[in-house]
């Protein structure tokens, strides 16, 4: 089994590209609405800030199979005790249920950065091109989320669209900066 490192660039990317505002809601909407998994879209960005060539179809999939039961079965579990006893009146006791529930909540962020390992040594086998402009690389990350897209059978594309745009336009906009 490969050994993964939990310290890798795609957690590092991740938290800061997701701690901008646009970022995060539009992460939380793709997640909430279409049942996209945040992880994979930052890893898609992640691949089209770092230069790589757009994911194929094949790749992308094999990606999501591989990632979707730690997803399912951990990650949506621990958010989904999270959630209730955030609320739940009847399951609230102050500080003590409180405390249980941060707890819960860093245990979730453990679990994301497990699934973000794996994403990361998944990429690992592809070469980026350096030489590409935050434009181009604005295209790659519209690209790949499109193909996810099409991969979880989004229905209503014209909303997907107008979120798609605005993580591409943030893309550009953080690969300008750094």
């Amino acid at each position: 089994m490969t050994k993964f490192s939990l310290d890798n660039p795609l957690w590092n990317f991740s938290n800061k590209f997701y701690k901008r505002d646009d970022v995060r809601s539009v992460c939380l909407a793709l997640q909430d609405e279409f049942g996209f998994d945040i992880n994979i879209v930052l890893y898609c960005c992640w691949m089209a800030v770092s230069g790589h060539p757009i994911i194929k179809t094949e790749e992308l999939s094999e990606i999501v199979n591989t990632t979707r039961p730690w997803q399912n079965e951990v990650i949506s579990d621990l958010r989904k005790v999270r959630i209730r006893m955030k609320s739940n009146n009847d399951i609230k006791f102050g500080d003590l249920s409180k405390a249980l529930r941060d707890n819960i909540k860093d245990c979730e962020l453990q679990a994301e950065r497990i699934e973000q390992s794996i994403l990361y040594y998944s990429g690992g086998k592809l070469v980026p091109r350096n030489n590409t402009s935050s434009i181009e690389r604005g295209s790659v990350v519209y690209k790949n989320l499109n193909t996810y897209a099409n991969q979880m059978s989004v229905e209503n594309m014209s909303a997907l669209q107008n979120y798609l745009s605005i993580l591409k336009e943030a893309l550009i906009q953080y690969f300008d900066e750094n």
